[in-house]
């Protein structure tokens, strides 16, 4: 499969700012709704690795994990959405 421009630019942006956790949750988000889960579950969890305590990346990387048929690790996510340890203030 050929990438979209969309899917170019964000991989430009990553190659220039690889530390950027926007650019990947944006690019999540993108292939949430795109090409699957699995490209989606990446990036989320690229921005779990770069901010731990970001609870969107978590709820949305468990959607992902949900919506592919892994309800084990969805579940497991969904946990940390609502700990109190986990959510950035």
């Amino acid at each position: 499969m050929t990438k979209d421009k969309e899917e170019i630019d964000y991989d430009k942006i990553i190659d220039l700012y690889p530390e950027d956790v926007n650019t990947y949750y944006d690019r999540g988000i993108a292939y949430k709704y795109k090409t699957g889960h699995d490209k989606a579950i990446h990036d989320f969890s690229k921005v779990v690795e770069l901010s731990p305590k970001n609870a969107d990346a978590y709820r949305c990387r468990e959607e992902a994990y949900n919506d592919g048929g892994d309800h084990d690790l969805a579940i497991q996510d969904f946990g940390k959405t609502i700990a109190p340890d986990t959510i950035d203030t």
